[in-house]
């Protein structure tokens, strides 16, 4: 992965001057007009070192991009110095005092700014001296004016590409961390939804398995003695699995989003599912100031109350009551059973595979803010009480 792979600017411009030497020298060549004195006449070694240049930067950006380690970044610089010698040996253009502006720059890109500027300094006297030796003052300072503005405008831009470089690597750095921020996401929300299946199965499956082992235990013992009992709870039974298949249609349906859940409906039906146990269920309130998710939860949590009275309160009756007021939403489910010990069963709430129903009415109820309270004497019965805060425009 690397946008480091595309070629930078600065090479595109030191492969340009490269070519700029060759063409320089050629032109010269052809017109005979190169009338300044070579150290190096060969052209077969100047033009091959030039050539060699030019690989260099294609081989550097292959294996290494922008950033070569430190011993071979020096290695580097020091062959292109080297080279660039051995290329003003044989030119007599003196174009090559425009390669004289990589080392400096290289120096800034490798190792840092003072470096750079450091070799900036070296180059200037160097080539200073070269152009006093071949040539007058005047001819001197301009060339050195030009040097100056030549080197001043490729730190400038050098600042600038090392800027971009920054901003690039801290793009880059952003784009992994949101990245597997977004990785995080998907695994929370897939866990949550693991999650919401789980409850969803304890809740609906559980409650209906438990009217149904509860009516087919009844059928057993009626069975010898009183048949017409035992045909009524093996109906009971049937009519438990029943809605036990609808709610499974229903949670398939809502994963689709064509589902067109009501409140009182839902409620009304687990209560003539709930068997002989007499029920009062009253509703009051617009359920339209809550969201699916507040409404679904008041179902969940009093399906679950159900199923504890079926399994474990021996009630005789029950009452459930949820007002949908304008600021909060209430749930209470009473029973008059035998009871239990609240204290003991707080202790223990952590404890998923005893208390799994416990611990999936607090999910649920966190999920949309809400707080549970049970109230439970022995032989007086139990009293489940929720309350859910009503949010702007009923989103929770």
């Amino acid at each position: 992965m690397q946008s480091a792979r595309q070629i930078s600017p600065y090479r595109i411009v030191a492969i340009s001057l490269y070519i700029g030497v060759i063409i320089s020298k050629f032109v010269k060549s052809v017109t005979n007009s190169c009338d300044l004195p070579v150290i190096v006449p060969n052209d077969t070694l100047f033009l091959g070192t030039l050539l060699a240049l030019i690989g260099l930067e294609f081989f550097e950006h292959r294996k290494f991009a922008n950033n070569p380690p430190a011993r071979i970044a020096i290695l580097l610089l020091i062959t292109r110095m080297v080279a660039f010698e051995v290329v003003r040996l044989g030119d007599c253009t003196y174009f090559y005092g425009f390669l004289y502006l990589i080392p400096p720059l290289l120096a800034f890109r490798y190792f840092s700014p003072a470096v750079g500027y450091a070799v900036g300094v070296v180059y200037f006297f160097n080539y200073g001296f070269r152009m006093t030796q071949a040539w007058g003052f005047v001819e001197t300072v301009d060339e050195l004016l030009i040097y100056t503005v030549g080197i001043i405008f490729g730190f400038m831009m050098a600042n600038i590409a090392n800027r971009e470089e920054q901003n690039r690597l801290r793009a880059e750095q952003l784009f992994g961390d949101l990245q597997q921020s977004q990785d995080q996401v998907a695994e929370l929300a897939a866990t949550e939804e693991r999650n919401r299946l789980a409850r969803n199965i304890h809740d609906t499956l559980g409650h209906y398995l438990t009217v149904i082992g509860i009516q087919l235990d009844k059928a057993i013992a009626y069975k010898e003695i009183d048949g017409e009992q035992a045909d009524q709870a093996i109906l009971h039974a049937k009519r438990a699995a029943d809605n036990a298949l609808e709610d499974v249609r229903q949670s398939v349906s809502s994963l689709r989003d064509d589902d067109h859940f009501t409140l009182k409906d839902a409620l009304n039906d687990l209560v003539q599912a709930s068997g002989e146990l007499p029920i009062e269920l009253e509703i009051s309130g617009e359920e339209s100031r809550y969201s699916r998710l507040v409404l679904t939860t008041i179902y969940r949590i009093a399906q679950e109350g159900l199923t504890n009275i079926h399994k474990h309160a021996k009630a005789t009756n029950v009452k459930i009551d949820v007002g949908l007021g304008l600021n909060q939403a209430k749930l209470t489910v009473e029973d008059n059973g035998q009871g239990f010990d609240v204290a003991s069963i707080q202790t223990n709430a952590d404890n998923p595979a005893a208390h799994f129903g416990l611990q999936g009415l607090r999910e649920r109820l966190e999920l949309v803010g809400g707080k549970l309270q049970i109230k439970s004497d022995l032989d007086q019965g139990t009293s489940l009480n929720v309350s859910i805060p009503r949010k702007e425009l009923g989103i929770q």
